[in-house]
């Protein structure tokens, strides 16, 4: 259950709401049976009792008839009423009223009077509000009217009573016919509420379901990237270092003292290593950034490869500027990975280094070794994490590599 469903659900019950009577068939009924069925029959009866009590000369069989249609009447206005309501069948709705008009009309002229046993055609009123929508409810009360009117007329032989009747007629009519629609009003406004409540449980339940996703994404996100602080940062010092002692063993019989160069070297490495721990322990629990430039950054990655007789070129092009520690972290993290192909594989004696500050809203770092170079660039863990780094930031970074042309990067950030 998406919120944009709960949003179309809000509005389909704010348009209901401004006009309940939009379509027959989008008309909810309000519940039939119980009180609905009571305060028909009740008014029928009623309607009953003012015939009986103004009845002066009627014979059996006409009473009998007149019972017998009473009974049909309300017959039909609890059964067929229900029937119509469930089939909602346009056309069973007008043979409903049509019916109901007749019989009502009948107990009238059986009965002899016009006073207040016309009330019985009353309660139609009520129903039409359930049954039909607004247009052809009006036409069914106004069917009615004229055939009370043209019964009066035809009981009394004048018009006089029938303007004198009309109006308390009408009257009744308009009463009923507001009451029922605020009864269903109420009772459409009800079910909407609840469909409603129903929709929103769905939404908090799919947004309780994104929330967990998005909580896993988290989890996967920070465990890529402590793999790539593990791998460019602790991963580059024990390189180096793993180098170094190697070097070490191999001249230790012939030169005594240039191994215990490259062993100190080692050994610098080594609290180099131990100070990146920290930082990243430090940067996992309180996202503290070393307070240094990206230069010196640079510079720091740099000085492992000449402890390991690598020469590198360093330039600065352009007046150096305070950036991003996201920023710094990607390019100096980039810097140690080519200086660790450099030890590991490329066979380099020589690299160039450039960081270019002269665009005022990107900053672009380059990487070039003398390596022996490949024509198929295998992307390890180093080349991931570089760019995963650079992609996080949204910039480019464009790889370059051939045999006997050394390996080659350049990364541009926005900064």
């Amino acid at each position: 259950m998406s919120v944009s469903r709960v949003n179309l659900s809000i509005a389909h019950y704010n348009t209901r709401m401004r006009d309940p009577s939009l379509s027959y068939q989008s008309v909810r009924p309000i519940r039939t049976g119980g009180g609905t069925d009571l305060a028909f029959a009740v008014m029928v009866l009623a309607a009953y009792f003012t015939t009986f009590s103004t009845i002066k000369d009627i014979s059996v069989n006409g009473l009998i008839y007149i019972i017998l249609l009473g009974i049909a009447y309300i017959a039909m206005g609890v059964y067929g009423y229900a029937y119509c309501a469930a089939r909602k069948s346009f056309i069973l709705v007008i043979g409903y009223f049509l019916i109901q008009i007749l019989l009502g009309e009948a107990i009238i002229l059986l009965g002899g009077s016009v006073g207040f046993n016309a009330m019985i055609l009353l309660p139609l009123a009520g129903h039409s509000v359930v049954l039909l929508p607004e247009f052809s409810r009006y036409a069914v009360n106004g069917v009615i009217v004229i055939f009370y009117a043209l019964t009066v007329r035809w009981m009394t032989g004048g018009w006089d009573v029938v303007w004198s009747n009309l109006p308390i007629f009408i009257a009744g009519q308009v009463f009923i016919l507001v009451f029922t629609q605020m009864a269903v009003s109420e009772e459409q406004a009800r079910h909407e509420i609840q469909n409603l409540v129903k929709d929103l449980e769905g939404a908090n339940r799919q947004l309780r379901e994104y929330a967990l996703q998005a909580e896993d994404l988290a989890v996967v996100k920070e465990r890529n990237r402590m793999a790539r602080e593990i791998h460019d940062g602790l991963g580059h010092h024990l390189t180096a270092l793993n180098m170094q002692i190697k070097a070490a063993r191999a001249i230790l019989a012939s030169n005594a003292a240039k191994a215990a160069d490259l062993l100190s070297n080692a050994e610098g490495v080594t609290q180099k290593a131990l100070v990146d721990v920290r930082q990243s322990v430090s940067a996992l629990r309180a996202a503290e950034n070393v307070n240094k430039s990206l230069v010196e950054l640079i510079e720091g990655a740099l000085q492992v490869g000449q402890s390991s007789g690598i020469e590198a070129e360093f330039r600065v092009v352009g007046e150096p500027r305070s950036t991003d520690p996201m920023v710094n972290l990607a390019i100096s993290r980039a810097a140690q990975e080519c200086v660790n192909n450099m030890i590991k594989h490329s066979r380099a004696t020589h690299a160039v280094v450039e960081l270019d500050y002269l665009s005022a809203s990107s900053l672009r770092f380059s990487f070039q070794d003398d390596g022996i170079g490949s024509e198929i660039l295998e992307g390890g863990f180093g080349l991931i994490g570089m760019k995963e780094r650079v992609n996080l930031l949204e910039g480019d970074i464009v790889f370059r590599t051939a045999t006997g042309k050394g390996f080659g990067v350049e990364i541009t950030l926005p900064g």
